[in-house]
This record gives C-alpha cells, structure tokens and sequence, in this order.
C-alpha cells in the first residue's frame, strides 16, 4: 500500500510503492544513520570519515526509493527521508587531527614530563640490554676487541653442553615440583586464615611476615634450621626417633631443601589466595550446604573452581619466578663453589651468571639467556591455553 496518495500519482512521480512496514523500517534506520554519524564526528579525534549531513523541510518525502545495493561509494547521492537530506560519506586521507588548544598542549608536555624517567630507565636498562644480548648471543665478547661473529655457533655449543643440561634439569625439578607445592600449601593456609576464629588477624601477620624477609637473611637463617648437626630442623626430627639427612652436602636432599625455604617465604602468595576466598559468593556456599553438601564438597565443587582465576596467575608467576631462581641457590652453596655440593644446586640462572661473570664468557650467556626467555614464553603460552579447560570466570 502506498502512503501519501494513490498508486497512479506514485508512478507519474517515478517512485516505487512502497509497503507502509518497509517504509516505518527504512525511515527509522536512516534516522540512526545521521545520529550515529553525528556521534562518531562528535568523538572521533582522527576524523578518518567526514559525515556530511544536512537537515531541511520536506513537505511529502514518503515513499522515496531507497539507494541500490550496487550504487558506488565515492558518489554524492541524496536521499530524501523525513526531512533529512544525507550524502554518503567521503573517505578522508591523511586524516584531520584535532587542533590542540594551549591547555591541552601544556598538559600533554606536562605529562611527558613526568613519564620520562621511567622512560629513560627503560631504554637504557631494559630495551638497550636486550638488543645487546641478542647481538652478544651470535658473537664472541672481547672486552678490548670488537665483536666476533660467530652466527649460531653459542647455540649449537649449548646442546653439546653436559652442564646446560644439567642446569636445565635442576630448574625443571624446582618447578615442577616446588611451584606445586606451593601452591597446594599456600591455597591450604589460605583456607584456614579464612576461618572465623579468634585472633585471625595476629595468624594472618605471623604467616605473611616471612615474605618480607629479604631473601639472602631468609636463606642464611635456613641454613642455620637445615644444618645436619646443630639445625633445629633435624632435633625435630631426632625427637620423634627419625635420623635427618644432611640436607646442604647430599644431592638428593639439596634441592628439596630448597624448596622448604620457598615454602617458607609464600605469604604473598596466601595473601592473593585469601582475596580470591573472599570473593566467593556466600549465597552459593550456603545453597549448597541447605542441599546437604559437606566441607569438602563445597571446597572441591565451588571454592576451587571459583578461584581458579587466582590458581593460574599464581602459577604462571610462580612458573616464571622458578625458572628464574638464583639468589636462594646463591647464598646456599656458600664458599663451596656454585652448584654445591655435585652441581644439584647448580639451576639456569646461576650457571647463566657463571658463564657471563665468571668466565667472562658473554656471547655464551646471552645466549643462555634468549633460550631461557623462549622456555618461559612457550610455558606462558601452554598454561594460557591449557587454562581454558579448567579456569571458570564468573563474569
């Protein structure tokens, strides 16, 4: 049915009828098209496409044809529709930047101000040694001589070397075996700060205070506990008839050693276990234990699954921090050589630092280095992905 009068006036006029629904239709999205267009000409800085639109009375704009399908983009047509008169839109290169007023100029000079320090110390301490390492990795470092090419020869001495291996294998036991430990303990007294009892805060601060030890006091103390002959840890033991091992001089006892120096140090860990606890909504936990669940069907089937965002950022940056590990391993082997006692202490990182300081062998270190930074990527990646099957978030 046409609007606005009869068929034949229509025709005299060259306009197609058009059904009153598809007119009501068409009316209302060219209507959104000018708001839209003006409110993307209002926000957008770089006006890559001008709108041009114009408004005028129309006494009897019904019925109008709509523009076809196959009707070119960089035309000017005009379409009659509710007293709109609207031309396509132009594309517009180089864009028109924004003119800047002086405020806005002062505050973005301002800004850049205050951001160049960290700027600075990222160029200098963090892009520029990384281009420098990845050229050092295909060469060979002399302090007095330029650089040596050597292409892929560090790389390829690298699989040849017993002691890379070995290296590699300790860092591998102490994150695949220490991460998890420690995250198990650390969800389990997590768990427990979580309860309401009495005195919850002094218990939350005595086990958060370790993490805040420094690392070299924490291990030297550690020393002292693992020490097989005067270490409180093995008089423990000794008390209920168990003969300790000698935890600092037998390789089989080194790196779990430790291991239990990084579970002493992991409050900061319970600290972002216990904020993902609270998070956990009640109301779940108590329809459940109306439905007859248990303790430990609400711990396995909601609070686990509801912090397993918390689960896999404390993994991936334990995973990280794992194949990192140097400092501890440092100050344990003490005055007896790196990687006391037979190389078990001997991890990534810390033959890393005895090839480039030691050995001053720098094109081999930076190496090391850019096969360490490749390990940790693909390990990201893989436990990112992986992460899909097992991490529900709530959102």
């Amino acid at each position: 049915m046409y609007e606005g009068g009869d068929a034949s006036s229509a025709n005299r006029q060259g306009v197609t009828p058009l059904n009153a629904d598809a007119a009501l239709i068409y009316r209302t999205a060219l209507v959104e098209c000018v708001l839209l267009s003006r409110r993307i000409e209002a926000n957008m800085a770089p006006n890559f496409f001008r709108f041009v639109v114009s408004i005028r009375p129309s006494t009897d704009i019904r019925g109008t044809r709509p523009p076809k399908s196959g009707s070119s983009f960089s035309s000017i047509k005009e379409y009659d529709m509710q007293g709109l008169r609207i031309r396509e839109r132009k594309f517009v290169w180089p864009p028109r930047l924004p003119k800047w007023r002086h405020r806005e100029r002062l505050n973005f000079r301002t800004g850049m101000f205050f951001l160049l320090p960290w700027t600075i110390g990222f160029l200098v301490f963090t892009l520029y040694p990384m281009v420098a390492s990845l050229i050092y990795s295909f060469s060979i470092y002399h302090s007095r001589r330029p650089l040596e090419w050597v292409g892929w020869q560090n790389y390829a001495q690298l699989l040849q070397d017993d002691l890379f291996w070995k290296s590699l294998s300790n860092t591998v036991y102490i994150v695949g075996i220490g991460v998890p430990l420690t995250l198990l303990a650390s969800f389990l007294c997590a768990v427990l700060l979580n309860l309401k009892v009495s005195g919850q805060s002094i218990y939350r601060v005595m086990y958060f205070l370790p993490s805040i030890v420094p690392t070299v006091a924490s291990t030297i103390l550690w020393l002292w506990i693992l020490n097989p002959q005067v270490g409180i840890l093995n008089s423990i033991l000794g008390a209920f008839g168990i003969d300790g091992p000698n935890w600092m001089s037998n390789p089989a006892w080194s790196k779990p050693g430790l291991i239990l120096l990084g579970m002493w140090g992991m409050g900061g860990t319970i600290v972002i276990y216990l904020s993902g606890l609270q998070d956990v909504p009640t109301s779940l936990l108590e329809a459940a234990e109306i439905d007859g669940a248990g303790w430990w069907q609400r711990l396995w089937h909601i609070t686990i699954p509801m912090v397993s965002p918390i689960t896999l950022f404390n993994l991936i940056t334990g995973v990280i921090a794992g194949f990192q590990y140097f400092t501890q391993a440092y100050v344990f082997s003490g005055t007896q050589g790196l990687g006391y006692p037979l190389n078990s202490t001997l991890f990534y990182s810390v033959y890393l630092y005895q090839s480039g300081f030691l050995y001053l062998k720098m094109g081999y270190a930076s190496a090391m280095a850019w096969i360490l930074f490749l390990i940790i990527l693909v390990c990201t990646l893989l436990l990112l992905k992986v992460s899909e099957r097992f991490t529900y978030y709530s959102g």
